[in-house]
């Protein structure tokens, strides 16, 4: 026999069910950092170079370009089907001392830092018509994805970054990026 229960029952379930579920919403969302702008690309006597505006009190310790064009390789010793992991070839560079430049020249170590020794295929040139990806190893940071078409078409004072977190990169002013660099910092 169903016997209908009073609004106020129902009521009273419904905000129970939805308080439960407010501790995993909670972390679900404060899983995800916000997205933040850190990086920018420009070039420097003809050669990309990384422009970085970490937010106040943070630091830069780690910067990879990753080479979005050329096929994937398998790594040595295991094919592709047998579990091995596939590979680009790739440049990561890491802070060992206490040196956090502003600007990097892509592709060359700076002054107390260290190539990552778990670069399987490293990349050591830059090539008209591909595209690459500059990274800050920061899971919130927004990695900048950039061709040399796209950063020799670059103005005087301009860089190569996303205007806002989620859009696509653009040519910036300088200040234009360091504004919104600011703007999405926590």
């Amino acid at each position: 026999m169903y016997v209908e229960r009073p609004r106020s029952i129902r009521r009273r379930r419904a905000v129970v069910a939805m308080l439960a579920l407010l501790p995993v919403l909670a972390l679900a969302t404060a899983c995800s950092p916000a997205p933040r702008l850190t990086a920018a690309v420009f070039l420097v006597d003809g050669h990309p170079t990384a422009l970085l505006h970490p937010c106040r009190g943070e630091s830069v310790t780690t910067l990879a370009v990753t080479d979005l064009t050329t096929p994937s390789a398998p790594s040595p010793g295991a094919g592709a089907t047998q579990g091995g992991t596939l590979h680009v070839p790739y440049w990561s560079v890491r802070a060992v001392g206490d040196e956090r430049p502003t600007q990097v020249r892509l592709l060359e170590v700076p002054a107390g830092w260290e190539l990552s020794p778990d670069v399987v295929f490293p990349l050591t040139r830059f090539q008209a018509g591909y595209r690459y990806r500059l990274g800050t190893g920061e899971i919130a940071d927004q990695p900048v994805e950039f061709t040399l078409d796209d950063l020799g078409a670059l103005g005087p004072g301009q860089v190569w970054a996303h205007p806002s977190p989620g859009r696509h990169e653009a040519a910036l002013d300088r200040d234009e990026f360091f504004r919104a660099a600011e703007q999405y910092c926590n």
